[in-house]
């Protein structure tokens, strides 16, 4: 009888801060709303189907809110970039790796460029004119910004830049003359080549875009289902994961793997050089 008694009140103690309730997905969106929605509602859709789990978009314009947000318990799941991801880890403990996202050339990694108008710099050594970024905790950003000027021995304070609030924000004033330059993720870059943009710079790989919980408003079951939910979508072999894929934003449509450690290895010796 004791030992049942010690069981449920173990149970109880470390379920205290589970809530009721859909769990919360907090992705920090790229783009406008609507446009985030097309590309995380797909996403969301599998996982409940493939978990069981109930649930719940609620998108974040900045991803400064995140750690805030994860503090007071109103976010259970998140979709983050390397950097932010680096970032919260060392302000709140709690934070969990569920799974990497794997991108259309096989790997769980991306890349940003630096663009600039075909007829503009082609280069960033003797570049003196403004650049435009994406948000202060972007990792296509002042981070990516920071590295690129930074294999040329230069200082990103050495030049003009401002924050445009988004990717497609960061083309538009490059294309408008606004800034000579933008930093920003090569995908989305690519997208715009045909309107006159050039990549003049392109990253090392960073790791992809990776699936984070809360550890303290989640038990350990809920994550294991979100986990296998993630790491058994197999498009290839699968026809009702193959369904869910074609309705998917490229990226979510390629499948996980585990967060391993040895993804983040590189990028972790690049965000203390960062943050000297």
């Amino acid at each position: 009888m004791r030992s049942l008694l010690f069981i449920i009140v173990l149970t109880l103690v470390f379920q205290a801060d589970a809530k009721t309730g859909p769990l919360i997905y907090s992705p920090v969106i790229k783009d406008k709303v609507e446009a985030s929605a097309k590309i995380h509602e797909p996403f969301i859709k599998m996982l409940v189907r493939k978990s069981g789990l109930n649930i719940k978009t609620e998108y974040n314009l900045e991803n400064t809110r995140i750690v805030n947000d994860f503090k007071n318990g109103t976010v259970d799941i998140a979709y983050l970039g390397p950097l932010p991801l680096l970032e919260i880890e060392k302000k709140y403990p709690y934070l969990e790796r569920v799974a990497t996202l794997i991108s259309e050339d096989g790997t769980p990694s991306y890349t940003c460029s630096i663009i600039a108008m075909k007829d503009g710099s082609s280069s960033l050594k003797d570049f003196r004119g403004t650049i435009a970024l994406t948000k202060p905790l972007s990792t296509c950003g002042r981070f990516n910004a920071f590295l690129e000027f930074g294999k040329l021995s230069r200082d990103i304070d050495s030049v003009d830049y401002y924050y445009s609030g988004n990717h497609t924000g960061v083309v538009l004033d490059v294309l408008l003359g606004k800034a000579q330059t933008g930093s920003l993720q090569t995908a989305i870059a690519k997208n715009y080549e045909f309107q006159g943009i050039k990549i003049i710079s392109t990253s090392e790989p960073y790791p992809g875009f990776t699936i984070v919980v809360n550890t303290k408003t989640m038990s350990r079951e809920e994550i294991e289902r979100l986990k296998n939910a993630m790491l058994s979508f197999d498009p290839v072999n699968d026809p009702q994961d193959a369904k869910d894929a074609k309705l998917m934003d490229y990226n979510f449509k390629y499948g996980a793997v585990p967060a391993d450690e040895t993804i983040f290895s590189r990028m972790k010796k690049e965000f203390m050089l960062y943050n000297k």
